[in-house]
């Protein structure tokens, strides 16, 4: 281990609130830091534990943007390279160190010696669960088997770590008002992962929390992470509350930046909070490289009695300048604001409290009620994750998909679920609470599951499971272990979801004793990323909207629709070509909404398509979806079909864009997932400063199938309605 060859470097006299002696400490050694009512604390002497901490993840921006190699590697795990965390620990322990955020890591990789290095020098980890690509997304919200498993993997890697205090199973995943919805399944993911934890009966010091932008809903997010709906303890809800401020820039005040109130809201919070994310770039004297890291003092200061100290946005310099230091090979070059934060930390002595004398009083929150403001129910919460259960249901099919041709998979997605009771058993509705058994499977499994309800329904007749080739039938079985759970899952997906057993992670779920064999091999298209699959799943979304969810049958909005993805030059749908496929048109073309994301979202992909000319065949006066359309757009319904209580300017039984050729030539997922987000800050509420650089979310590869049913599409034959795909 290289733990004893890095102290010589660390700078003399630095002072640490740590329960454990450098010299002695490795991670199965070191105190485990435990939560206790709204504070942490050291299990070995009783000592409050605050956070001195700094963002530690280089190549990787937690929101969104990633660099990818010609390998294809989408991050780099900062904890499986030993000879980096050699050169970095010295610098940590300068500006007193005591733990780092890392946002992505790979399970599979050995970290026994970064873990090492940094237990000797008395750092702790707290990781998020997700990484770029696999995560909770927060327009089209899924919690499913590739999530689960993933989530399982990193805590399966890093539970055996003393020095991990924990992990964020989401970070700033609702970031806007039409985001809300999004929060069920981020918190059903904290159910499962603590379930997780238990289950596999790792560090009951193990943590599970969230990571919120400074939003406008903040407050409902808080409560409803908080909140416990069940009478199961605290089973649904957060043990830690990370919040990633950055209203206090340069010479700001306590006042001015509003952590006043930041502490008056936090007082009764039941958990402990802290500042996950810190340090605002914007109007400083000199530059970003300049901070002055004055709110130091207040965090470890008067803040203290309700904060638990805070992480340092980052350590590392990338495009959006918020680094500490420049890298060059093994050298490593302190900005200034190094030097400010080194120097503010020097100066506060945080008061301690001992948690023998320490009696938590606050209790749980209320949890939000469903309303124009907040779309996510408490409970029910989207059921647990069972990938047995999923890999049982794939071998239980008489019909599955047999092809990796996106395009007509969307046209059999979208004519299956024409009729919601073939796809009640994919539904996750968080507005309504309503959800099928079969929701937390992937995405092909869904698919392939909707596809044999349409197959027996229609008496196995043999046409009913071709699609012109998109699906084909098998021999079904049970495996061994598989009737109990598809007995409860029902045969339409409408039952319940026991939750699962054994090892669940990646790296175990191939080779898990009980597991049932999969019948389905994933089309090769589901590889590629967000963009082919989204593309499908899109259309058959949008046309599936109507009466198939309770609440919300009488509006629709597009905002998840990435109307980027049509074919270069192609991004306007022509009415001509929406009457073609016999599609409604509105007199009015689709609005488009102006606020302020929006109008930063179309300002980049109007860059990305600069230059691009427009298809010789396309009708560039005559058009529902202009050039420049924003993330969110609304249909206008004709005045008869409008309804007062959906959101502004929604509608029932709008048109549904769709277009023949829409995958034809169209750009890769790299193309559009690598593009570098601006880094222009945007004041939200009271003033607050939110750094723009770190966009919401990543690459997304994970959007919802929410089943809701469309326009009638079946004919009155008697005869199988076979839908015509080519």
């Amino acid at each position: 281990m290289r733990a004893s060859s890095i102290l010589p470097y660390l700078a003399g006299g630095i002072a640490t609130l740590s329960g454990a002696s450098a010299q002695d400490a490795s991670w199965s050694t070191i105190p485990e830091i435990e939560i206790y009512g709204q504070h942490f604390f050291y299990t070995n002497n009783g000592s409050q534990f605050y956070m001195k901490g700094v963002a530690y993840q280089q190549g990787y921006q937690p929101t969104g943007t990633k660099k990818r190699d010609d390998d294809g590697v989408r991050y780099t795990d900062p904890l499986a390279d030993a000879d980096t965390c050699a050169r970095d620990i010295p610098y940590m322990k300068q500006i007193f160190t005591n733990v780092i955020r890392v946002y992505a890591i790979d399970p599979t990789a050995d970290h026994d010696d970064c873990m090492e290095q940094l237990a000797s020098n008395d750092i702790y980890v707290v990781a998020d669960l997700s990484e770029p690509g696999t995560s909770i997304d927060s327009n089209d919200p899924e919690w499913n088997a590739p999530l689960f498993q993933r989530y399982a993997a990193v805590v399966d890697a890093m539970s055996k770590y003393r020095n991990v205090i924990g992990f964020f199973a989401g970070n700033e995943v609702v970031s806007a008002a039409n985001q809300t919805a999004a929060a069920a399944f981020v918190k059903a993911a904290v159910r499962d992962t603590k379930g997780y934890i238990r289950s596999q009966d790792y560090r009951r010091t193990l943590g599970v929390g969230y990571a919120t932008a400074d939003v406008p809903t903040r407050d409902h997010l808080a409560a409803y992470f908080a909140c416990e709906p069940t009478d199961e303890g605290n089973a649904t809800s957060i043990d830690f509350w990370g919040y990633n401020v950055y209203s206090w820039c340069g010479e700001s005040t306590y006042e001015e930046s509003q952590y006043d109130e930041r502490v008056e809201f936090f007082r009764d919070y039941p958990v402990p909070v802290f500042f996950a994310e810190y340090g605002c770039i914007e109007g400083i004297d000199g530059g970003p490289t300049h901070r002055p890291f004055t709110e130091v003092g207040a965090l470890y200061g008067n803040m203290t009695e309700v904060f638990s100290g805070g992480i340092v946005y980052e350590y590392f310099m990338e495009a959006n300048e918020y680094g500490l230091v420049s890298i060059d090979g093994s050298s490593v070059s302190p900005y200034p604001d190094f030097t400010s934060l080194m120097s503010q930390l020097r100066t506060v002595s945080p008061t301690i409290t001992q948690s023998s004398e320490y009696t938590p009083s606050n209790t749980a929150p209320a949890c939000p009620t469903v309303d124009s403001s907040w779309a996510a129910e408490a409970t029910p919460l989207p059921p647990p994750v069972n990938p047995q259960l999923c890999e049982c249901e794939m071998a239980a099919l008489e019909c599955t998909v047999a092809t990796d041709d996106a395009e007509r998979y969307a046209r059999a997605f979208d004519f299956i679920c024409g009729d919601g009771d073939y796809c009640a058993g994919i539904e996750h509705n968080a507005t309504t609470g309503s959800y099928g058994a079969i929701s937390g499977c992937s995405p092909e499994q869904q698919l392939a599951f909707v596809a044999n309800q349409y197959y027996l329904a229609n008496d196995r007749h043999t046409d009913a499971c071709d699609f012109s080739g998109v699906a084909s039938t098998q021999a079904a079985s049970t495996p061994d272990g598989c009737a109990s759970l598809l007995d409860a899952a029902g045969t339409g997906g409408t039952g319940s979801v026991p939750s699962p057993t054994g090892q669940q992670g990646t790296a175990a779920s191939s080779s898990s004793d009980g597991a049932a064999p999969s019948s389905l091999n994933a089309p090769a298209f589901f590889n590629y990323g967000k963009l082919l699959f989204i593309a499908y799943v899109a259309l058959a979304v949008v046309s599936a909207v109507g009466n198939y969810s309770p609440g919300l049958s009488k509006w629709m909005t597009l905002g998840a629709i990435p109307w980027q993805i049509f074919a270069p030059g192609a991004y306007a749908i022509g009415k001509r070509e929406l009457r073609a496929l016999g599609i409604p048109v509105p007199e009015e073309p689709l609005k488009k909404r102006t606020g302020t994301a929006q109008k930063r979202r179309a300002k980049k992909v109007a860059k990305r398509r600069a230059g691009r000319a427009m298809p010789e065949d396309a009708d560039d006066t005559d058009h529902a979806v202009v050039p420049g359309v924003p993330d969110a757009v609304v249909v206008d319904a004709p005045e008869e079909t409008a309804v007062e209580d959906g959101p502004e300017g929604a509608v029932e039984n709008a048109p549904i864009p769709m277009v023949e050729d829409a995958l034809e030539g169209a750009p890769a997922a790299d193309d559009v997932s690598e593009d570098t987000v601006e880094g222009a800050s945007e004041k939200q509420d009271k003033g607050t400063v939110v750094p723009r650089a770190r966009q919401q979310s990543d690459e997304k590869s994970h959007p919802a199938v929410e089943p809701k049913t469309k326009t009638a599409v079946a004919n009155a034959s008697d005869a199988i309605p076979e839908p015509r795909l080519h």
